[in-house]
């Protein structure tokens, strides 16, 4: 069973965006936690590590095509399996590349608060590999 999973790098951006402007409202200081449009070149890097990272839990199903807007992961599913789960796995992974982004994001400012989001992310991991192995009981 073939499928394709997109991650939308805009998207996965302006989760940047909020979750790092509500950091810097919540501690007073949005000029230096929040990131925007300006932060391309820094964010750029970050983008790629946190897909290559998500490509590493998917790796014994996919393939990875980076594009300039979007991750392509090109799935190669078991044909027993779950492909009902198809939608719960794209956000599971939409919500691991944001953490993902968000964590490289604060190890720059605030070490303590990326670890917090990279041990989000390992809960998240366990949800993607479950779901990778949901199977259908024979017949």
């Amino acid at each position: 069973m073939e499928k394709e999973l997109i991650i939308n790098k805009e998207n996965a951006i302006d989760t940047l965006h909020r979750m790092s402007a509500h950091l810097g409202s919540k501690l007073q200081a949005a000029e230096l936690f929040s990131s925007c449009d300006d932060d391309k070149q820094r964010i750029e890097p970050m983008w790629v590590a946190a897909v290559t990272e998500l490509s590493g839990l998917l790796m014994p199903y996919s393939s990875l095509t980076l594009h300039a807007d979007k991750a392509l992961f090109s799935l190669h599913m078991p044909d027993n399996w779950k492909e009902e789960q198809f939608d719960n796995l794209v956000k599971h992974c939409e919500v691991y590349i944001g953490n993902a982004l968000f964590a490289n994001w604060l190890s720059y400012f605030n070490p303590e608060n990326a670890i917090f989001y990279k041990n989000l992310n390992r809960e998240g991991a366990v949800s993607i590999e479950h779901l990778l192995a949901l199977r259908r009981k024979p017949v």
